[in-house]
């Protein structure tokens, strides 16, 4: 891991390929009000499984 937010929502982590080839890679984790307000005006159906969250949109 390379970086949090303050909240801890955000990661950067560092994936290296077999080439030897690095890249940093962000992983956000929104709530679901904050994605809700992010995609908006569509309307969100929210699945809360048991490692992930699962948000279709339409």
């Amino acid at each position: 891991m390379l970086a949090t937010d303050l909240n801890d929502e955000t990661l950067a982590v560092a994936r290296r390929l077999s080439d030897g080839r690095a890249f940093e890679v962000l992983k956000n984790f929104p709530s679901r009000d904050q994605f809700a307000a992010d995609v908006a005006p569509a309307e969100v159906v929210w699945t809360d499984l048991t490692y992930f969250w699962l948000a279709t949109i339409s």
